[in-house]
């Protein structure tokens, strides 16, 4: 036992993981893409992207950095905050157009304003993993978000 990895000593779960690269802050489409793509060369199975806004360029980024890697590389995105309730359903819904996994914490979650209004729209916030902000309780209270 002397030596060994602590892993083995409590019990080892797995022996590998699938893990992903949460990005850099870049600038521009193409920095992403090329981030992305090397992300890919380098065996990774994911991406995750951080656009830097506004909401076009956002869109440009996402739409860039999956035509670089095609189908082949899981992608999310967090963009941190950065769009209203609407424009986070439009990007949402251009997201998964292009099959990114997850669409993490778009909107500032400041008041049960934005989680009622999720919650009574009809649709789900479902890139919403929770426990990143403060009012997760009333994003799943309301039905606006999946943990």
């Amino acid at each position: 036992m002397p030596g060994s990895p602590i892993h083995q000593l409590i019990g080892t779960a797995a022996e590998r993981r699938t893990v992903y690269v949460s990005s850099m802050f870049l600038v521009t489409p193409e920095e992403c893409a090329v981030q992305a793509l090397e992300v890919q060369t380098r065996g990774f199975q994911g991406d995750e992207v951080h656009p830097p806004g506004p909401a076009a360029l956002n869109l440009e980024v996402y739409a860039a950095v999956r035509c670089a890697v095609g189908s082949q590389l899981s992608l999310m995105t967090v963009p941190v905050a950065t769009h209203i309730y609407e424009e986070a359903l439009r990007v949402g819904r251009f997201l998964e157009s292009l099959g990114y996994l997850w669409f993490e914490e778009p909107v500032y979650d400041y008041g049960d304003t934005i989680a009622h209004q999720a919650g009574h729209s009809g649709r789900r916030n479902r890139g919403h993993r929770g426990g990143e902000g403060y009012l997760t309780a009333q994003f799943i209270a309301n039905g606006a978000g999946d943990v």
